[in-house]
């Protein structure tokens, strides 16, 4: 009996493996059907963008499908299998049936626990067909007859997904890329607002301005902005308030003192030779280079390093530059000239604040503007007077110490130095202003690139800074057209155009005009070309070889060669023609 279990135990497995290829094949044809409909529902209603709640592509969706359909597909067939698994009596009848035992081993299986003499002569008989046995012939297995139906719709699937276009028939695949699109320009648009921040956050600290609060908005509270078009209209609103915060800063008392003083220092003129850089740094107005040009004097002077002749020469040379200072400072043309244009008595040039402030107040033909920026130009020229006088007063004093023989000399370069360094300072500040207002356009710039800027005097897709004209006067660069200042080309309304370039020799009529370059080749002369030169050489040394001809120094057989090349060249040169060599002859002959 343990032969018959053992034949009904291997066929067993191979008869459940069977039943899950079916089964496998089943579920496969099944999922495949339903993976052509849903490619079908996909493809006329474009819902991909939807599944996963915050959006999935076509790609994701299928791999996930792919993937999940694939492992049901073989769940499904192994618990139908194990479900539908058959007994061992019914594996018996199969293994009687595939190897043709007349259901030996079934009748033995049912009467295994008989003790008459019949019963144990069956199974022993039975037990003995078991051993000759061969399940893979009994029990073979083999793919089920349907097994082309899940190819064929395969295929199916496969034509489906690539030829069937997207319908989107109710509009759900737009609505939902259209809320994606609206998110990411949301997410890009808050890093923007960041990177403003940041900006006014440093430009504030580096330059010690006071954060400007917003005007409040009527009607109480305003919501934070939510859209990407009301942050970045935030974002820019920010960064005109920081630009025109900068402008003012530029155009201000300081920024008009550090032009006028740099105006000024660029007349200065080289006192001598010792003195050359640090009067060239100040001409140049780099009060930094200026200051390290003193601090190397002023350690030559420490040390030793200047014999008395040099020290009298420095001291010279520092009083003249003195003198150029103190005249530099009384110089106040250009301040008269704009008084004097704008009706004003010019004299008000050398007027204190407050009668520069009342007579502006009298002048009717100004407007406010043009009174504000007049009495900014009043107090920076006024500034600037009192730090040139002062630079000249400390310029003097080193002069003064370094004729002494340099004693006491570091209170008087030690006070120049200071002067020089807050110069310096105020020359980083102006320079820190100019950069951060540079990187305030080109954030501006990149807000406004590709929409309209609307309502902040921007252009759309240009560059912002465009406001309504206004008088005034300024010696600085406005941030575009239309305010008081020098204009920057036309920085408004600018944008890059789409072109393309083309590489082509263009030849045009020729005809009379100067050389404008010439050159020496070889070969043949091109017709139209001057032949002068060419011929020139070819008679010079066409008159060589005749000489050589006649003293014998060339052998006689080699006379017609030269003749005949000559000859040729005298004709391509525009000579006349050689005419043939006659035969040589030898006086004997004659």
């Amino acid at each position: 009996m343990n032969d018959i279990r053992r034949v009904v135990r291997a066929a067993a497995w191979r008869v459940g493996a069977i039943a899950y290829i079916r089964n496998l094949v089943v579920a496969l044809a099944v999922v495949l059907a339903g993976l052509i409909v849903l490619r079908i529902a996909e493809q006329v209603f474009a819902f991909t963008a939807m599944v996963g709640g915050e959006g999935m592509t076509s790609v994701e969706f299928w791999k996930v499908v792919a993937i999940w359909s694939s492992a049901g597909a073989a769940v499904v067939a192994l618990v139908w299998t194990l479900f539908t698994l058959a007994d061992r009596k019914a594996v018996a009848r199969r293994v009687d049936e595939g190897a043709n035992l007349r259901e030996a081993i079934s009748t033995a299986m049912y009467i295994e626990h008989a003790t008459d003499p019949w019963s144990k002569a069956t199974v022993e008989s039975a037990a003995r067909s078991a051993r000759g046995v061969r399940l893979s012939q009994a029990v073979p297995i083999q793919p089920p007859r349907f097994w082309p139906v899940p190819l064929a719709l395969g295929l199916a699937l496969a034509v489906v997904f690539l030829a069937l276009p997207r319908m989107d028939v109710l509009g759900w695949y737009q609505n939902a890329m259209a809320k994606k699109e609206v998110e990411e320009q949301r997410t890009i648009a808050v890093a923007e607002q960041r990177a403003v921040e940041k900006l006014k956050q440093d430009t504030f600290e580096k330059l010690g301005l006071e954060p400007d609060e917003p005007a409040a908005e009527p009607g109480g509270e305003k919501p934070e902005p939510s859209s990407p078009e009301e942050i970045r209209r935030a974002a820019l609103k920010d960064l005109t308030r920081l630009a025109d915060r900068l402008e003012q800063l530029k155009q201000g008392e300081k920024g008009q003192k550090l032009e006028t003083l740099k105006d000024k220092l660029g007349q200065l003129q080289r006192p001598g030779d010792e003195l050359a850089d640090l009067s060239k740094a100040l001409q140049a107005g780099d009060f930094k280079q200026a200051r390290a040009e003193l601090q190397k004097m002023q350690e030559q002077a420490a040390a030793g390093n200047l014999s008395e002749e040099d020290k009298q020469k420095l001291a010279e040379q520092l009083k003249k530059m003195a003198e150029q200072l103190e005249k530099l400072a009384q110089n106040k043309e250009q301040l008269e000239k704009k008084l004097q244009e704008a009706g004003l008595d010019p004299s008000l040039a050398n007027a204190t604040p407050e009668q520069v402030k009342e007579a502006l107040e009298k002048a009717e033909n100004l407007s406010p503007e043009q009174k504000q920026q007049l009495e900014q130009m009043c107090n920076s020229q006024s500034q600037c007077q009192s730090a040139m006088e002062s630079l000249a007063g400390a310029v003097k004093s080193a002069a003064s110490e370094m004729a002494q023989s340099g004693e006491g000399q570091q209170g008087s370069m030690g006070e120049l130095g200071d002067q020089l360094s807050q110069l310096e300072q105020l020359a980083m500040e102006m320079e820190m202003a100019d950069a951060a207002l540079s990187e305030c356009k080109a954030q501006m710039q990149s807000l406004c690139q590709g929409g309209e800027c609307e309502g902040m005097g921007e252009c759309a897709g240009g560059m912002p800074g465009t406001k309504p004209w206004a008088a005034g006067y300024s010696q600085n660069q406005g941030m575009g057209s239309g305010g008081p200042g020098q204009g920057r080309g036309g920085e408004p309304g600018e944008a890059a155009a789409d072109f393309e370039t083309v590489k082509r020799k263009a030849i045009g009529p020729q005809g009379e005009g100067p050389i404008v370059g010439s050159r020496l080749v070889e070969g043949d002369s091109i017709k139209g070309e001057s032949k002068a030169a060419f011929a020139q050489v070819v008679a010079t040394a066409d008159q060589a070889a005749t000489d050589a001809i006649e003293q014998n120094a060339i052998p006689r057989e080699f006379h017609e060669a030269v003749k005949a090349y000559f000859g040729t060249l005298k004709e391509k040169g525009g000579g006349k023609p050689a005419a043939p060599a006659q035969p040589a002859q030898d006086a004997d002959k004659k």
